[in-house]
This record gives structure tokens, C-alpha cells and sequence, in this order.
């Protein structure tokens, strides 16, 4: 997804990829799209308590084998697992977009975050479409395995 501007197909994609990972058993504590400031990329961020529980491998893996089950036209190369703590993901939420950025910079349709232009942890975002923040999700009791009834729950959820 290398081009700068992310359309509605790319955000509703986004969307059935965090839905069907959560419905697969990943515990997802924030979930976004995300273009910084020096690039044209734009990536999936997925915050998840397994990631540091069980190891970015783990989840990786996880993921891809749902986004592959659900034939989601989003990558595992688009994808950043990353760990629930000293990220800078886990510095983003609606108050620091408005911090960060212009106080206009927030828009939010259908419960998603659209925001331009914020530094978060030193990082700077040009762009951002946020799905989900949610502080204290747990990890889960064993490493997440795209085993048939995950699988089962995901295509269900993508259908």
C-alpha cells in the first residue's frame, strides 16, 4: 500500500482484518493505520499483550495464516505487530490527537479516528485512522494458533 492517500476500500479492509483477529482470539489493545511523516507507506498497526507474552514471531504468524483465511487484500508486509508497552502506538489516543496536532485534526465517523499531522513519543505521524484503543487488554492464557475453530471464527466474521 505504498501511495499517500488511504482510500474507503483500504479503511473497511483494515476494519474486517482487526475484527476477524479479534474474533480469532487475538487480544488487540489498539488497532490502526498509520503514515509517518517520512514516508508514503502507510502500515496496520496491531498493539496486542501477546506480542511480549508470546513474541512478535508468534503473532506474525498468526496473523498472516487469518489474513490469508479471510483472503484480505491487507499483507503481513502492511502489517507492525507490536507490544502493548514502551511503543509508541500506546501513546496515541483521541486527547493526544488533539494535542499533538491542529485542534481540527480529529474527525471520527462510524466510531473510527481520522487524524493529520501529531508527534507521539518523537514519532511523527502525517496521518492516522484509528479503530480501536483500549488500555489493560490482557494477553491471552496461550499463544494465539490459527487452529481450525479460530480459523472457522475468522472467515465467519469476514464473510
Amino acid at each position: 500500500m505504498d501511495k499517500t492517500t488511504l482510500v474507503e476500500s483500504d479503511v473497511r479492509a483494515g476494519l474486517t482484518a482487526v475484527k476477524a483477529l479479534e474474533a480469532a482470539g487475538l487480544p488487540i489493545a489498539a488497532a490502526m493505520w498509520l503514515r509517518l511523516q517520512d514516508s508514503s507507506k502507510w502500515q496496520l498497526y496491531i498493539t496486542s499483550p501477546d506480542v511480549e507474552t508470546y513474541g512478535p514471531t508468534t503473532v506474525n504468524r498468526f496473523i498472516d495464516r487469518i489474513l490469508l483465511a479471510i483472503k484480505s487484500p491487507v499483507s503481513l508486509d502492511e502489517v507492525t505487530a507490536a507490544n502493548t508497552t514502551n511503543h509508541f502506538v500506546n501513546k496515541i489516543s483521541p486527547l493526544s490527537i488533539l494535542k499533538a496536532g491542529r485542534s481540527n485534526s480529529l474527525t471520527l465517523e462510524n466510531n473510527i479516528f481520522r487524524f493529520g499531522n501529531g508527534a507521539f513519543d518523537g514519532v511523527d505521524v502525517a496521518e492516522g485512522v484509528v479503530y480501536k484503543i483500549a488500555p489493560g487488554v490482557k494477553a491471552s492464557k496461550e499463544a494465539p494458533k490459527p487452529d481450525v475453530a479460530a480459523l472457522k471464527k475468522a472467515r465467519a466474521l469476514a464473510a
